[in-house]
């Protein structure tokens, strides 16, 4: 694998900040340097890729906290922001992985949301089920009780899984139209018309 990286990457294949971005996933990788020229020139562990990811970004994506610790040691950003605005802590997060993001946080992640975006993730991730992304972000001090933009927790998405009907939460959005559609009864036929049916048969 090393190999493979150090030929695709070498200084004569790639610009200046290719090189010391891939430099520094080489070295976080224990690969050694990307080429055998400049040596002196070091890895920036800071520099981006074209999606404004970091190795650290990746190493927490990984759920590979030794490599965490070691990017860290050499001066990673913690709270790096990619295009997306993802950071290294919200990888670590998603990738479920308590250990990376218990690091992370001891080292000053910061988890850079509001609650109600919070409290978003949270009842997406009850509706899924996903006991384990939800205890990595309970770790990472969010409140279960963290409501989304409409005021619902997690123990709300939890009920109407089971128990809410859909006019309910027609009603609660304010679909009046929904709401009517919803709430009519079927229409019947009338009794007499089905016994004079009946009886032409």
């Amino acid at each position: 694998m090393g190999n493979t990286i150090l030929s695709k990457f070498s200084r004569h294949k790639a610009d200046e900040d290719q090189y010391r971005f891939w430099s520094a996933v080489a070295s976080s990788l224990r690969l050694g340097w990307l080429g055998d020229e400049d040596k002196d020139r070091g890895a920036d562990v800071c520099l981006p890729d074209s999606r404004g990811r970091t190795a650290l970004h990746l190493a927490a994506s990984e759920a590979d906290v030794q490599t965490v610790k070691f990017l860290l040691g050499k001066g990673s950003e913690i709270n790096a922001r990619d295009n997306a605005g993802g950071t290294p802590i919200l990888d670590a997060i998603r990738c479920k992985n308590v250990e990376v993001v218990t690091y992370l946080l001891s080292e000053g992640a910061v988890l850079d949301m509001s609650e109600v975006e919070l409290g978003t993730e949270m009842c997406c991730l009850a509706y899924l089920g996903d006991v384990e992304q939800m205890e990595a972000w309970r770790v990472a001090g969010v409140s279960l009780n963290f409501a989304d933009v409409d005021g619902r927790t997690p123990l709300h998405v939890l009920r109407d899984k089971f128990n809410n009907r859909p006019v309910d939460d027609a009603q609660r959005l304010s679909l009046v139209h929904f709401v009517k559609l919803l709430s009519a009864k079927a229409k019947k036929p009338h009794r007499k018309a089905v016994l004079a049916q009946d009886n032409s048969d």
